[in-house]
């Protein structure tokens, strides 16, 4: 090729040769933000410079007064949407941070995609908890259930899900440990109150499961199991009767 070829116009950027010079023009939005459609047209332009012998430089510059704003941030959040995503977005988060320490706003970004991740990896782990426990394999369910609760300590209803599977095997103490995390996590949660209450019958300590069902219709006076339960128990002690066994709730209001 010679350097008299005509130039070469792209969506987001230009080529245009004078004698040695070839001069690549980016016009790709008002800060020439680096995304995916910027990098293949790069690419492609310099394939085609490599092949004019006769350049020997080569000028970048832009058509508006930005030079280029770096990576283009709202394409990489774009990524989140997924586990391998999320690594994507934040290995280009990393690198424009290397590039510019100073780059706050891929700081902030990074910061919010490593929280996203978190969330997505533990919303699909509880899922599979939640399957594991329909196919009854509890074993499974609580290993899921405590990556979830490893990759987002606030997800309540992993909690909640996990102190359930132990009460199907009747690890009562862990399954309360369990309830009473979720319960700092979320006090408002009538249900959870009435589920511990439940567990706590199970372990024959009846003042703190009367305690827990009082709490409970306090926060919601209209959830019926805490209701039945608080009178089922009341009755049985004013009876002097053998407690009967209660069944392991499911998260409720």
């Amino acid at each position: 090729m010679t350097a008299e070829s005509a130039a070469t116009e792209q969506e987001c950027l230009t080529l245009a040769f004078d004698g040695p010079v070839a001069t690549l023009t980016l016009r790709h939005g008002s800060m020439n933000a680096i995304g995916d459609a910027l990098l293949d047209e790069l690419a492609e332009t310099f394939e085609v410079v490599a092949a004019h012998s006769e350049v020997s430089v080569l000028r970048i510059r832009s058509e508006r007064r930005v030079f280029s704003a770096g990576a283009d941030l709202r394409l990489v959040a774009g990524r989140l949407e997924s586990a391998s995503g999320a690594d994507r977005a934040i290995a280009d988060y990393d690198e424009a941070i290397r590039l510019d320490p100073n780059f706050t706003k891929a700081i902030e970004l990074r910061s919010k995609a490593l929280m996203n991740k978190k969330e997505w990896e533990s919303g699909s782990l509880y899922n599979r908890g939640v399957r594991h426990i329909d196919e009854g394999q509890e074993d499974l369910a609580i290993a899921d259930w405590s990556e979830a609760i490893s990759a987002n300590p606030n997800l309540d209803l992993a909690f909640i899900q996990r102190g359930l599977a132990y009460a199907n095997i009747c690890e009562f103490d862990k399954a309360i440990a369990d309830y009473s995390e979720a319960i700092r996590l979320n006090p408002q949660r009538a249900g959870y109150f009435w589920i511990r209450g439940d567990a706590y019958v199970r372990k024959i300590e009846l003042d703190r499961a009367i305690a827990d069902y009082d709490e409970a219709i306090r926060l919601d006076p209209n959830l019926i199991q805490a209701t039945e339960a608080h009178a089922r128990i009341t009755a049985w002690i004013k009876n002097g009767r053998a407690v009967p066994k209660a069944n392991p709730g499911e998260a409720g209001t």
